[in-house]
C-alpha cells in the first residue's frame, strides 16, 4: 500500500511540473510571436513616418 501511495504522489509532482514545463513552452512561443509582429509593427509604422 505505502508503495502505491508514494507512487500516485510521485505522479502528481511529475504532473505539476510538467504542466508547468509545458505553459512556459506556450508562454515563450506566445512571446516570441508578439516580439516578431510587435517589430514588425514598429518597423513599418517607422518606414510610412518617412
Amino acid at each position: 500500500m505505502m508503495l502505491v501511495k508514494a507512487h500516485v504522489e510521485n505522479m502528481q509532482i511529475y504532473g505539476l511540473s510538467g504542466m508547468i514545463g509545458n505553459f512556459r513552452t506556450f508562454m515563450n512561443i506566445i512571446l516570441l510571436i508578439g516580439l516578431f509582429f510587435g517589430t514588425r509593427f514598429i518597423l513599418d509604422k517607422k518606414l510610412n513616418l518617412e
